[in-house]
């Protein structure tokens, strides 16, 4: 008897009320609340951390990229003088590069390859001084010149080959004078003239009509070097068989040259073409080709490049 009681008071005591299940119940789904918590606060805690490293590098390669903006602004300063691209507000500045003896370099051809005056000065106090350029490689050594304007430029350097000058020929030897077999007009020769010249055959002889047909016509030899895949070493080869009609240059009358007239040729685009006739048909005729250095993204270098081609009657 009291066995089978102490066994009910056992019972009584390992079981619970319904009141007391529910209160069981809600802890539990408190305590399992707690820990979904801290698992969730857990993963977007290192989601926060995640995304805050992937901005820190974001901003240093913001910070990157402004160091190298802000050089690349330094280094247009100090090679422009202070006074870059004038002309126009979407170009850097651009070489406009001819076939030039750096030895003979005057202000005025500096000017029209494009390189600032400050340039040129020192260019023509390093040679003032004795200072010589025997080889391309020379030019590329003056501080004043950057690798960008050096790698456009280097093609167009020319620096004639030296004659034993100070070497006394033999008593009564003749001088050797070269020997111009015939001479080629660069305004009037068809392929067959022109593949008569050392190293031209007749792929560069028609590229040299078709782009002579685009130009209306030559008016240095240096722009020869504007054919595709003809070279320096090329136009040092021939330049002494080459002559130029300056007369057989087409003039563009750019008072009434249309857009589409003057975009056609190498030197300009449509947006300068464009810019010409806009100016034209707002302030009138123009007096002479400098007018157009008033008109809008047209370069300096490139107006000079096309002046000869210019008429305004």
């Amino acid at each position: 008897m009291d066995l089978k009681r102490s066994s009910l008071n056992n019972e009584k005591f390992f079981s619970f009320t319904l009141s007391q299940k529910r209160g069981i119940f809600v802890l539990a789904c408190i305590i399992f609340s707690l820990l979904t918590g801290i698992i969730v606060a857990s993963s977007i805690d290192f989601e926060i951390n995640e995304k805050q490293d992937f901005t820190e590098f974001q901003n240093q390669i913001a910070l990157y990229e402004e160091n190298l903006i802000r050089n690349h602004e330094a280094n247009k300063k100090q090679y422009n003088n202070g006074n870059f691209a004038s002309k126009s507000s979407f170009q850097s500045v651009r070489l406009t590069p001819f076939l030039f003896n750096p030895n003979a370099l005057s202000l005025e051809d500096g000017k029209k390859l494009g390189l600032k005056e400050y340039q040129i000065k020192t260019i023509q106090n390093y040679l003032s001084k004795g200072g010589k350029f025997r080889k391309k490689e020379d030019f590329k050594k003056m501080y004043c010149i950057n690798e960008q304007e050096y790698a456009i430029l280097e093609p167009y350097i020319h620096i004639p080959v030296e004659s034993n000058a100070g070497i006394m020929p033999p008593s009564g030897a003749n001088k050797y004078v070269a020997k111009k077999d015939f001479l080629v007009d660069l305004n009037s020769a068809d392929t067959t003239d022109l593949k008569e010249l050392k190293g031209i055959g007749g792929g560069f002889a028609n590229r040299i009509i078709k782009y002579r047909k685009l130009l209306g016509g030559f008016y240095s030899q240096s722009q020869l070097l504007e054919v595709w895949g003809f070279t320096a070493d090329m136009l040092a080869k021939i330049e002494s068989s080459l002559i130029i009609n300056p007369e057989s240059v087409q003039k563009i009358n750019i008072n009434t040259a249309t857009i589409d007239q003057l975009k056609q040729h190498p030197y300009l685009d449509y947006y300068v073409a464009k810019n010409i006739v806009k100016y034209r048909t707002e302030r009138g005729k123009f007096n002479s080709p400098e007018d157009l250095l008033k008109v809008n993204l047209l370069y300096e270098g490139t107006f000079e490049k096309i002046k000869p081609y210019l008429s305004v009657q």
